[in-house]
């Protein structure tokens, strides 16, 4: 008798274990719903997923490692994903034919579209498919060439655009793609296609046409176009397609087409940027021809060097930096601190046969096909696939981290009204990619933070990206980073010399409000 019962008790134990739950996986990111809970998950302000579980399906393990994994990097963009377990909830969705073949996604209550699960099968996938419903306003999906050129028209003297083609939705290059979008979007226009007819006229579009290519990006310079009608100048872009690679490249690309040494201190600031230069070396006898070239090749190389015009006979510049013995006209790359001449006559042909055979050498050189694995072509396995998936999330967390959060970090609308409003305003203009500029933001936060403590009024400072706000820090004629300058209303701005450590800079700014308080107190 005492067996029967013991036996019993195991028994409805092990039932009532299945009607918990009948999911056979052990999520960590999504979340598991009940009925309770499911409208509230439907009305989040960002794009949320839902899986109704109804049955095992095929490669259901696989997929649900996949999505759980997209979940958590699917974070970083406000996104989450829910399952609800039809075998033990009760909702209409689960009694919808084939709901479980599909992904629904869900904002503000109200259902956006449904993805299938046959097009789910990866990581990449998932995140990519996912991305495009978060980005459907802000990245267009373009299928017409007609589409594309109308596109170009109205974005003209406003918006550069990062154009791609896609042979398929869904795969690495176009999460990718998605990813720099969202990290971007407020700097340039996205639109993406999977059609040729889209690329045509584009720059090397008969290489994208070709079976082979699954992938290709264009910048559209639309920004600076004042021709009427469509038509922008466009450069293919060439590196690899990878998250690092695409972010160096947009990098790239906000730098002024053709920069000016020594007067822009150009040459170190390819330096700090982390990017190859073309050196273009002139005297006044040649300085004309030394521009021309300039303005020939800017949108050629742009998109992975900066063109550097130096003037040679100039009483600022160091030449020794880049090792120039030569005279003038004469032409050199430089690339991981050396320099590399023509040592041939200065002629527009030797120039683009030179720039072809060393700047672009090294793309050229990553490039390959199957038959250079000889007869086995490797795969990478599933722990490679997670370790580039984590890369790749790691790398949009960066760039969407904010490195200070409660300075005012201002814009190119903001920065002259507060210059103008306030009486004393501090500004650090910085690079987030810049070594320097990253060590001086954390004490300068401390700084911000000790004057807050100390004293009842706004603190004065305030920070600006240079990165995303090239236009600015150019008028401002900022060529070192990081850059601390002061304003004060009826008075020149000047630039804090001091160390660049807290004590001395709160010191400096706590000295400078005195001043402003003692010469306000006379004037009255």
């Amino acid at each position: 008798m005492f067996c029967k019962i013991i036996l019993t008790v195991v028994l409805v134990a092990f039932l009532c274990s299945n009607v918990l739950s009948s999911v056979q996986f052990s999520f960590q990111h999504v979340q598991t719903l009940t009925s309770a809970s499911l409208e509230n998950f439907k009305q989040a302000t960002h794009v949320t997923l839902l899986y109704f579980y109804k049955k095992e399906l095929p490669r259901i393990k696989s997929f649900f490692k996949a999505l759980d994994k997209s979940a958590e990097y699917l974070e970083n963009y406000g996104s989450k994903i829910g399952l609800l377990d039809c075998t033990v909830e009760k909702d209409d969705g689960c009694s919808e034919k084939n709901v479980e073949h599909t992904l629904i996604t869900y904002i503000d209550g109200s259902e956006l579209m449904r993805l299938e699960l046959e097009t789910m099968f990866d990581v990449n996938s998932i995140m990519s498919n996912v991305l495009q419903v978060i980005l459907l306003m802000e990245v267009p999906i373009v299928q017409t060439l007609d589409s594309r050129l109308e596109l170009e028209i109205k974005h003209k003297g406003k918006h550069d655009i990062i154009y791609s083609y896609h042979k398929a939705i869904g795969t690495y290059e176009h999460r990718v793609f998605l990813e720099l979008a969202f990290a971007y979007q407020s700097r340039y226009v996205f639109a993406v296609t999977t059609e040729f007819e889209s690329v045509k006229g584009l720059t090397d579009e008969e290489q994208t046409t070709d079976e082979k290519s699954s992938a290709a990006i264009w910048i559209l310079y639309c920004k600076d176009s004042k021709q009427p009608g469509p038509g922008c100048e466009n450069v293919k872009y060439r590196g690899s397609m990878n998250l690092p690679s695409l972010a160096k490249y947009l990098r790239s690309v906000t730098n002024p087409t053709v920069f000016l040494y020594p007067e822009h201190s150009s040459v170190p600031q390819c330096r700090q940027d982390g990017i190859d230069c073309l050196l273009l070396f002139y005297d006044a006898a040649s300085r004309n021809r030394v521009m021309e070239i300039a303005e020939s090749v800017k949108y050629v190389v742009h998109d992975i060097a900066g063109t550097v015009a130096v003037n040679v006979e100039h009483k600022d510049a160091d030449l020794s930096q880049v090792a120039f013995d030569k005279s003038a006209p004469a032409v050199g790359i430089l690339r991981g601190g050396l320099t590399h001449y023509m040592d041939k006559p200065w002629t527009a042909s030797n120039i683009d046969v030179f720039i072809r055979e060393n700047l672009f050498k090294e793309i050229h050189e990553e490039t390959f096909s199957e038959e250079s694995y000889g007869d086995k072509l490797d795969l990478p396995s599933v722990e490679e696939v997670e370790t580039q998936d984590d890369e790749v999330a790691n790398a949009v967390f960066q760039m969407q981290k904010p490195l200070i959060s409660d300075i005012p970090s201002l814009t190119d609308k903001t920065f002259p009204t507060t210059i103008a409003e306030s009486s004393l305003t501090v500004v650090l203009f910085y690079l987030p990619f810049d070594a320097q500029s990253k060590a001086f933001l954390h004490s300068y936060k401390e700084v911000t933070q000790i004057l807050s403590e100390s004293d009842t009024k706004k603190s004065p400072l305030t920070i600006i990206n240079c990165h995303d706000w090239t236009d600015v820090c150019q008028k401002q004629n900022i060529t070192i980073y990081p850059t601390t300058r002061v304003f004060r209303k009826a008075s020149k701005p000047m630039d804090y010399q001091g160390p660049l450590d807290i004590k001395a800079v709160v010191s400096a700014v706590k000295l400078l409000q005195l001043r402003y308080a003692i010469r306000t107190e006379i004037a009255r």
